[in-house]
């Protein structure tokens, strides 16, 4: 009885105790897009400062749970107990940027982790939802959500997402990269979507931000910045160059100071006196190099001596075979006498002293310095300004008319809204995979319009993504060509899927390569190409700068530089491309050694063809890497294109590349590094080598300058 009343007493205590309960949940958006940098800082900084402010107009009261939402529709809860607003600041410090974010999923499996009915996401706006159609969350009434968040704008953002959602249809298709199934989607949330410092009669599809205003002057902290970060990176370096060499020196005093102690013994016979330094162990002692009957040996251990020796001696006055010498002892063999007459210290070498030691205190000048440049970025004050609106329809602007194609390129009509409709061209009806050939023994069917040329798979849709889908808009024919199947690369496992294609394990070798050359023939295909062409030469790890080598060293690799260039000139006059597209050769973008090499290798290939004047190609398109186009400043040749401008079959070449980027799986730099860079974009850049300026415009839309 007394056993049932306590359990009765310990459940009354339990249903009184109050729960851990959250007021405000907060989810925050990790895409790789926040590592960007705008007006100074990086986003990731920008949404910490803001999520700071927020919270100090909180009640003091309060509590928080953080949910992070780093890849895809991945969400994860980061605080296991109700946290104040001081530690919530503390763990989003930690936060760094990782992945691709789907936020609009997220959401939806964010309602089902959290605790509270007040949500706060917290996201800089970049998100692949944007561009690959996603179903609408289903948010419950009773939750209200806020966003924080940073004014970009563009297909590819978030906020055209909430700005289309009030006179676009609700129903969503959901792409697949090998085969597209229509979903209706789930009606639009009746939950109340508010942001920070919005109007209480603002409407549900307009999002503000608060905007920080800085002091003047901040426009010159860039450069400064730059110049700053260059010379004390160089004196670092040279400081550390000094730091090594003075390092090896102290070593090498170090291993010599280390030298084990001399020993030194007189032997005495009844005819002679002998003195014997022993300086190496384990010594030996005997007939050899003494007046001793028999061997002993003598070993040391540090500052300790012993003797050991199969026949006994008298030590002290004991027979022994093992005693710990020291100075003092004597031991005695027949008629000979030893005597332990010293132990001698190996000289001592004084350590060098370090003269440059105070080269280590440029650090703190640099310091003091960026704290005075971060005074300019420091906002002063902030202001509301919406950064969506309700959505308008939008007026096409008049194109230009098309010159007259040859018979084979078709001509479809020109589509210039963009829009979420699943039944749009962009989104409705995922190319297939292209058709594999093992090059140069294997070719298509000449000729061909375009061909495209790089290293490894994943290049064509990083470098050539937005280019081939308009190419093929224009009804071109054409094909890619990869020199490697790409061996060495990493493997991201395990974020990336697992089933029949991909293994619940990490690849490598040639695993990966197989694998790999699945993912580019459909990407080559989600491009428009209708070949994809293999080499399969060898693909040489790239993990740091140690492992570049020359171009002319890469080519040796693949049999050759006259091997590779026969074989492009075989594959080139086989097909007749009329235009090839290929990467750069050594020049200002920091490019992978192998893109290089191709470029170098592709470029002897046609000048060769042009000085026997046999050469079908009228047109050069560099591909080059769209975040570095400053090195490319004033370039004569280069060409700007928007990507987000739909091709001539009505396709937006952007949404095809990051459709073609997503095949990629195994490849971070493309799922990851490559979508959230090119969402953020919003041009793109070629250069161009040409006499044809109506390819130009039909192309590029632009002249040939920027």
């Amino acid at each position: 009885m007394r056993r049932v009343r306590m359990l009765m007493l310990l459940l009354v205590m339990v249903s009184v105790v109050p729960s851990a309960a959250q007021d405000v949940s907060v989810l925050f958006d990790l895409g790789f897009s926040l590592a960007s940098r705008d007006m100074g800082a990086t986003r990731i900084d920008r949404l910490r400062h803001e999520l700071a402010n927020w919270l100090d107009t909180r009640p003091a009261h309060e509590s928080y749970e953080l949910l992070i939402a780093n890849h895809l529709d991945r969400v994860e809860r980061r605080t296991p107990e109700p946290v104040s607003a001081r530690e919530l600041n503390r763990i989003v410090a930690l936060l760094s940027p990782w992945g691709t974010v789907e936020l609009l999923p997220a959401l939806s499996r964010t309602v089902t982790l959290m605790n509270s009915d007040y949500l706060l996401v917290v996201t800089d706006g970049q998100d692949i939802s944007a561009v690959v159609p996603a179903p609408v969350p289903e948010l419950p009434g009773s939750i209200e959500v806020e966003f924080l968040s940073i004014p970009t704008r563009g297909p590819g953002t978030i906020q055209h997402i909430f700005a289309s959602l009030s006179t676009q249809p609700v129903d969503r298709t959901i792409p697949d990269t090998t085969d597209i199934t229509t979903q209706p989607g789930p009606a639009l949330p009746d939950a109340s979507v508010g942001v920070h410092e919005a109007r209480a009669d603002a409407p549900a599809a307009t999002l503000f931000a608060r905007i920080p205003e800085y002091r003047r002057g901040r426009s010159l902290t860039a450069p400064l910045a730059w110049i700053m970060a260059i010379t004390v990176l160089g004196l670092l370096f040279f400081t550390l160059r000094r730091e090594t060499e003075f390092r090896r020196q102290r070593v090498y005093v170090k291993w010599n100071n280390r030298r084990p102690p001399v020993l030194v013994l007189d032997i005495r016979t009844p005819d002679d006196a002998q003195t014997l330094r022993l300086e190496e162990y384990p010594a030996r002692v005997g007939p050899g190099n003494s007046a001793l009957t028999h061997e002993i040996t003598v070993r040391n251990e540090g500052k300790r001596f012993f003797l050991e020796t199969g026949t006994p001696v008298r030590i002290n006055g004991m027979e022994r075979t093992e005693y710990e010498l020291g100075r003092g002892d004597q031991f005695r063999t027949g008629s000979v006498r030893v005597f332990v007459d010293a132990v001698e210290k190996v000289p001592w070498k004084r350590p060098p002293r370090p003269e440059h030691r105070l080269l280590f205190a440029l650090p703190a000048v640099a310091t003091i310095l960026a704290v005075g440049l971060l005074w300019y970025s420091v906002p002063v004050s902030y202001a509301a300004v919406p950064v969506a609106a309700p959505a308008t329809p939008v007026q096409p602007e008049p194109v230009a008319p098309l010159p007259e194609q040859e018979p084979h390129r078709a001509e479809p009509e020109l589509q210039t809204t963009w829009s979420r409709d699943p039944n749009a061209p962009e989104v409705s009806g995922f190319r297939g995979a292209a058709r594999e050939y093992t090059a140069p023994e294997e070719l298509p069917i000449g000729p061909l319009d375009f061909l495209a040329i790089h290293a490894h798979p994943d290049d064509e849709a990083l470098y050539f993504g937005s280019l081939l889908p308009r190419l093929r808009g224009l009804g071109m024919r054409g094909a890619v060509l990869v020199f490697t199947d790409g061996e060495s690369g990493l493997d991201q496992f395990p974020w990336r899927v697992t089933d029949g294609v991909y293994p619940s394990r990490r690849m490598s070798g040639t695993e990966l390569a197989d694998v790999r050359r699945i993912e580019a023939a459909r990407a080559i295909g989600a491009l428009g190409a209708d070949y994809y062409l293999r080499l399969g030469l060898s693909n040489a790890p790239y993990s740091s700068v140690l492992d570049v080598v020359g171009v002319e060293a890469v080519l040796e690799r693949w049999g050759g530089a006259d091997q590779v260039h026969q074989m492009l000139l075989q594959i080139i006059e086989a097909l007749q491309p009329e235009i090839i597209v290929a990467p750069d050769e050594p020049g200002p973008a920091l490019e992978h050694f192998e893109h290089q090499a191709v470029g170098v290798a592709v470029r002897r290939a046609l000048d060769t063809l042009e000085a026997e004047g046999r050469s079908p190609a009228h047109t050069l398109i560099i591909g080059t890497d769209p975040r570095q186009a400053d090195g490319y400043t004033g370039h004569p040749n280069k060409v700007v294109m928007d990507p987000w401008a739909p091709a001539y079959d009505g396709r937006i070449p952007r949404i095809d590349q990051i459709h073609a980027l997503l095949v990629h799986q195994t490849q971070r730099d493309a799922t990851v590094v490559g979508i959230q860079a090119r969402l953020a974009l919003p041009t793109d850049f070629f250069l161009v080598y040409t006499d044809n300026e109506d390819l130009i415009r039909q192309v590029f839309g632009a002249a040939r300058v920027e």
